[in-house]
């Protein structure tokens, strides 16, 4: 088993939110997160059965913040 954490500045609180939405358990039950709000930290605790699993969880988490970071470019500047 191969697990890890992330930390991400979220004041607000709407990360969680985000990934509320999303499938928590991936690959075949190969590799799953959690998301937990700790102060102004987003945390996002990862666990897998293997390097590959892992590396796909991680891609889809990081395509996630991305898309959560542009839009809220996109609102501030509106």
């Amino acid at each position: 088993m191969i697990s890890t954490t992330i930390r991400v500045e979220d004041k607000k609180g709407e990360i969680k939110a985000v990934f509320a939405a999303e499938s928590q358990a991936l690959l075949n039950d190969r590799a799953s997160y959690t998301v937990k709000q700790d102060g102004e930290f987003a945390v996002i605790a990862v666990s897998a059965q293997d390097a590959s699993a892992l590396r796909a969880v991680l891609n889809s988490i990081c395509k996630l913040l991305i898309v959560f970071e542009k839009a809220n470019e996109v609102a501030q500047n509106v």
